[in-house]
C-alpha cells in the first residue's frame, strides 16, 4: 500500500486524540492538575498531527522516492473508533476509567507497531515517526503517574 494512503488514518488518529484530550480537559475543568495534564496532552497531539501531515506532504511530493509498505491500517482504525467512543462517553466513565482508557490507546499497537511498518518506506519518515513514538512513551508515563496518584 502506498505511504500517503497509510498515513491518513494515523493523521486522523492524532487529531482524534487531540480532540479527546481537549474534551477531557473541559470535562475535568474543576481539577486544575487533571485539566492541565489533559490540555498539555492535547497540545502535544496537535503538534503530532502537524508532524504526520508533514510526512504525508513529503510522501505526496515524492511518490517515486517512497516505496510501498506492507501494512494494514486496521489497528489504527480500531484506535480511532475507540477515541471517538471515549469522546462521546460523557458520564460513562470516571477519571480513573478515562485515564486507563487513554493510557491503553497511548501504548497500543496503533501508536507503535503501525508507525514502525509505515517507517519502512523511507528513513526520513522513520525518524519522524520514531520521534512520535517517543512522545507517546512520554505521554504514557505522564498518564501512569497521574493514574497512580489518583488511585492511591
Amino acid at each position: 500500500m502506498d505511504l500517503v494512503t497509510l498515513l491518513r488514518p494515523l493523521e486522523d488518529l492524532e487529531g482524534a486524540m487531540a480532540d479527546l484530550y481537549e474534551h477531557l480537559s473541559a470535562v475535568f475543568h474543576d481539577d486544575d492538575e487533571v485539566a492541565g495534564a489533559f490540555f498539555r496532552l492535547s497540545l502535544d497531539e496537535r503538534r503530532h498531527l502537524g508532524m504526520v501531515r508533514h510526512a504525508r506532504r513529503l510522501a505526496r511530493t515524492g511518490p517515486g522516492v517512497f516505496g510501498d509498505v506492507d501494512a494494514e491500517p486496521s489497528e489504527v482504525n480500531a484506535a480511532l473508533a475507540e477515541a471517538a467512543r471515549l469522546r462521546a462517553a460523557d458520564g460513562e466513565l470516571d477519571l480513573v476509567g478515562y485515564l486507563r482508557a487513554v493510557l491503553s490507546l497511548e501504548v497500543g499497537a496503533a501508536e507503535g507497531h503501525y508507525r514502525l511498518l509505515v517507517a519502512q518506506a523511507n528513513p526520513e519518515i522513520a525518524s519522524l515517526l520514531e520521534a512520535l513514538s517517543g512522545e507517546d512513551r512520554r505521554h504514557a508515563g505522564a498518564l501512569r503517574e497521574l493514574l497512580a496518584d489518583r488511585t492511591r
